[in-house]
């Protein structure tokens, strides 16, 4: 009976797609084997497939870091980051699935913004720690915080630089996306430097959007809290 595995895929298929009943993995036993031992065949039907998108956390150490010169401050369990952030993440395919990755939207999200001074979180700005900027390596983005206005990202390519369309960071005249194969590919860098400009505490976190067979999928970081206050 299960001598040709393709063919009854493909009709147990066709029964799926008329009846609307979504299949994510069919699992056949191939008794008539040489061996004698059962074979699984995978296929997808339906909408759902394991190809996904991995960020990376920012609870790792390396993920976030102050600006040149700004402090950051620890009060109990939470991080304030005096006058901006570096942020600094990758995205990756997962490797459990066939279906390419593409990334085709990042955005940054302000989830709130409080004008008060907070005399505890004061901070000194070091100038003999500000750096010049070095070379610029793809996939870095400036972008600035004006009170409760999120301004457009602005991609820095060395001595170039485009700004963004929309609130999309990859919404430019010269539109990119970030394109991850499911197998034997290296993660793709991004670094964000945001900057307050507006005094006050900023919470913001990023969210991305990408697309998997088919899917339309969203993902977004952990939130990030950043205090700026400069008379």
């Amino acid at each position: 009976m299960f001598d040709d595995v393709d063919k009854w895929i493909k009709i147990i298929g066709l029964i799926t797609a008329v009846l609307g009943i979504p299949i994510a993995i069919i699992t056949i036993y191939d008794r008539l084997s040489k061996n004698n031992k059962s074979e699984i065949y995978e296929t997808n039907v339906g909408t759902t497939n394991f190809s996904d998108l991995i960020v990376s956390s920012f609870e790792s150490s390396d993920r976030l870091k102050p600006l040149d010169g700004y402090s950051v401050i620890k009060i109990g369990n939470k991080t304030i980051f005096t006058g901006g952030v570096d942020a600094y993440f990758t995205f990756s395919h997962n490797a459990k699935g066939l279906h390419p990755i593409v990334v085709t939207g990042m955005k940054l999200n302000l989830v709130s913004y409080d004008p008060t001074e907070i005399p505890k979180y004061a901070y000194k700005i070091d100038s003999s720690s500000i750096i010049g900027a070095g070379k610029v390596k793809s996939n870095v983005f400036s972008i600035s915080l004006n009170g409760e206005t999120v301004s457009r990202a602005t991609k820095l390519v060395n001595d170039k630089s485009t700004i963004s369309l929309s609130d999309n960071f990859f919404e430019s005249s010269q539109p990119e996306k970030i394109a991850l194969k499911p197998a034997n590919d290296y993660p793709e860098e991004v670094q964000v430097k945001v900057t307050a400009w507006e005094n006050g505490l900023y919470k913001i976190y990023f969210s991305i959007d990408y697309h998997v067979a088919g899917e339309d999928r969203h993902k977004k970081t952990e939130t990030i809290s950043i205090y700026y206050w400069e008379n």
